[in-house]
């Protein structure tokens, strides 16, 4: 049965695309069909994750308006017998869809498709809810900086006021010798604060800057991540 992974930030930088790209990649390379679908209008990015920018002809406001085909306006990439992009427009003025054009969206994607990983607008914002109809499980990136956390706690409460029946947190960009606390200990405080369970944590990687500008995700070239988003497929696949 298809799965609908949300992934949901405390605000933008969080790392929230290059959490979704990086979850779809490794979840192809163990033989899934994924696909990867951008609904955060004027500000996508999956399309420069896997560098596929020059291939984007049709976005889904395309679909939503009756004027291209779901099929025109899926990307495949290459590198990954298995893998699919559906991008936003980059123009700020396009209408977000309805919530049922977004829940026909997923129905639709759910027959070709075993995992739809969605990229969602960062921070709190009143759109959000809208977006996350039909979601099965969300993921909340957040970094340990207070006003990501503080934020990551408004996108948690919007999801779980939407009836999104999995959530978790996903901890990103740790670089423990800035705290006091142990990369456990930091752990163990924000699940309690966000009362979700943790999917997993990210520490901070130089290689993260190198995989936006190449548009190659990490896991494919087996970097000190991989282990950790085996582990994160593992979890989110249950």
């Amino acid at each position: 049965m298809s799965t609908v992974i949300g992934v949901a930030a405390g605000k933008d930088g969080s790392g929230k695309t290059f959490f979704a790209s990086n979850l779809g990649a490794m979840l192809s390379l163990g033989g899934a069909a994924v696909c990867l679908v951008d609904l955060n209008y004027g500000m996508r990015g999956l399309d420069l994750a896997f560098g596929l920018e020059s291939e984007i002809v049709y976005d889904l406001s395309d679909v939503f308006a009756g004027d291209a085909t779901l099929r025109q306006a899926e990307v495949a990439d290459e590198r990954f017998e298995t893998l699919s992009v559906f991008s936003c427009p980059q123009d700020i003025r396009k209408e977000y869809p309805a919530p049922a054009q977004v829940r026909r969206l997923f129905d639709e994607l759910r027959k070709s498709f075993d995992f739809i990983i969605v990229d969602l607008p960062g921070g709190p914002l009143p759109m959000l809810a809208d977006l996350v109809s039909g979601i099965d499980k969300a993921v909340i990136v957040t970094t340990p900086a207070p006003d990501c956390l503080r934020n990551a706690e408004s996108v948690n409460e919007i999801l779980r006021a939407k009836g999104v029946p999995k959530r978790f947190v996903l901890l990103n960009k740790v670089k423990p010798d800035l705290y006091a606390d142990t990369a456990a200990d930091l752990a163990e405080r924000v699940v309690d604060r966000l009362r979700v369970p943790l999917v997993g944590m990210i520490l901070y990687d130089d290689n993260v800057a190198y995989s936006a500008l190449t548009g190659v995700p990490l896991v494919t070239e087996d970097s000190s991540l991989t282990d950790s988003f085996r582990r994160i497929c593992l979890e989110l696949a249950r």
